[in-house]
């Protein structure tokens, strides 16, 4: 009868005089104690022999990828110890050996594989000059701008570059979650980063830094303590630079975009004044003579419109008003040649003279060096002078420049306009892949009055597109690449000696790909 379709009370029966069934040994069951013990020392003497043997040809590796694929079953040309007895070959090597110093408590077997002492040493034989994540092109350019420079080496290869996966392409770059091992890990930051001390900027203020190709660079004041944690660029990536609370522009030119973008009768736009470069990535610099002579001509004399004040140096401007009954005659002696006459130096003289009689009438001055005066500290003439017929008709160079007077005399100081022209230190930025979009979308100029304005995008401003589920790519590399260029790593290694990185003896035979593997391209900045 089967025991399911007894009762509770029937199958009690049946165990009323055996209660002690359950301390007696089931059938064979001595015997599987014996097997068990016997298949664990067959396993160990078989790990044994074949260790002893030095093959490899117990492993069972997936595909290598396609650049690696000539490699296939040459395991010692990445895994230093596969070919030598595993238990001798740990002997001596350390937890920090294993585990890496900047691995924490990560499993020892992933440490195995992308520590400083087994595949990076491997990938460095052949990928040279790929050892270093930072700093960038830029960073090391403004080091003179800045008090430490950040270094850190690119360790663990394998992290990123994960092989065995099949015939894929390795040089596919990696999700996010890459980055955010580190990027997100406190201990992981502070122990990766290599702080170097510099002798440049400690201030608590903005400044524009021109670095050796004449570029002016916004310089922020920097930022102390731990370095930001962040998952992704939409979750917790901190501000940029320039967005610190109470920063700006150390610009001291006199200029309002609004007043510029509201002319009454005028109708100007960003592109009457910002031309983009010829690769599209950055804009041309604005000069006064490409953007601002056309309304601002400086001219000084109503009378004669084709004399004007020469933009740009005081030393020249002193010349040219020192000499100013010269180009009067000069002036007149052109306008009776385009009329087909000559004029004698008397009539030129004569008409320089009355020129000049008009003008220091008009801008109440008795000499050269008062007009000279005039013209350099007057602002604005219509708010400086009364509103009566002899106010000049002119504004100085005060009306845009900043212009001071040394206390010990000599010539006026005009402070030349120094426009930032890259604001981002750290991450890259084309203008070429946002020309669908409007300035104003992301510089709010129609609101900025003065010139120390940062009318830069926000951080925040760009995750409406740069986003997951947005219309523009969101992922780390869409900015950053990870690998310092070569010839910043010679540089940084050059300067500030670091512990060299343990070497294989050279690369692998690699055949074919020898060429395509050590000169490959690295992503430029």
């Amino acid at each position: 009868m089967d025991d399911t379709t007894k009762t509770q009370k029937e199958v009690g029966q049946k165990y009323r005089d055996n209660l002690g069934y359950f301390k007696r040994p089931g059938f064979l069951h001595r015997e599987k104690f014996y097997l068990c013990i016997l298949a664990i020392l067959l396993g160990v003497y078989c790990i044994r022999h074949i260790e002893s043997t030095r093959s490899d040809k117990v492993y069972n590796p997936a595909p290598l990828s396609i650049s690696h694929a000539n490699l296939e079953g040459n395991c010692a040309a990445c895994h230093t110890l596969a070919s030598r007895n595993i238990f001798r070959s740990i002997e001596g090597i350390s937890v920090d050996d294993l585990l890496g110093p900047n691995h924490g408590t990560g499993s020892v077997r992933a440490a195995f594989f992308s520590s400083s002492v087994s595949i990076n040493h491997a990938c460095q034989s052949c990928h040279t000059g790929m050892d270093l994540h930072q700093p960038t092109s830029q960073t090391v350019a403004l080091k003179a701008f800045h008090s430490e420079l950040h270094i850190v080496e690119a360790n663990g290869c394998f992290n990123c570059h994960q092989e065995h996966l099949g015939r894929v392409d390795l040089k596919q770059p990696p999700g996010d979650s890459a980055c955010a091992a580190c990027h997100n890990d406190a201990s992981q930051m502070a122990s990766d980063v290599i702080r170097v001390a510099l002798t440049g900027n400690t201030s608590n203020k903005a400044f524009d830094g021109i670095t050796s190709d004449g570029i002016a660079h916004f310089i922020p004041p920097e930022r102390k303590g731990p370095l930001p944690l962040f998952a992704a660029f939409e979750r917790g990536h901190p501000p940029f630079e320039y967005e610190q609370p109470g920063l700006k522009n150390p610009e001291v030119l006199t200029f309002s975009h609004k007043q510029h973008l509201s002319l009454p009768g005028v109708k100007l736009n960003c592109a009457d004044c910002h031309k983009p470069a010829a690769d599209g990535i950055f804009y041309q610099r604005v000069t006064y003579q490409a953007s601002c002579q056309r309304c601002h001509t400086l001219q000084f004399d109503p009378a004669n419109p084709q004399l004007l004040i020469p933009h740009g140096s005081v030393a020249r401007l002193g010349s040219f008003l020192h000499s100013l009954a010269y180009q009067y005659e000069a002036l007149y002696q052109s306008m009776q040649a385009a009329q087909n006459r000559v004029a004698s130096p008397d009539e030129q003289k004569a008409f320089a003279i009355q020129q000049l009689t008009a003008l220091q009438q008009r801008a109440q001055v008795q000499s050269p060096e008062d007009l000279e005066r005039e013209i350099l500290f007057t602002a604005d003439p219509y708010k400086d002078r009364p509103p009566t017929m002899v106010r000049p008709y002119f504004s100085g160079c005060a009306y845009c420049h900043q212009v001071t007077q040394p206390a010990g005399g000599g010539d006026a100081v005009v402070t030349p306009p120094v426009m930032a022209e890259r604001w981002l230190a750290h991450g890259a930025f084309t203008h070429a892949k946002h020309v669908t979009m409007s300035c104003v979308q992301c510089h709010a100029a129609a609101e900025s009055r003065q010139a120390s304005d940062i009318m830069m995008p926000a951080q925040a401003s760009c995750i409406a597109c740069h986003r997951t589920g947005g219309t523009a790519p969101s992922n780390c590399l869409a900015c950053h690449s990870f690998h310092s260029p070569q010839s910043v790593v010679k540089a940084v290694k050059a300067m500030w000696p670091l512990p060299q990185m343990q070497q294989t003896a050279s690369c692998p035979a690699m055949g074919p790909l020898a060429g395509f593997l050590i000169s490959e391209q690295h992503p430029k900045e």
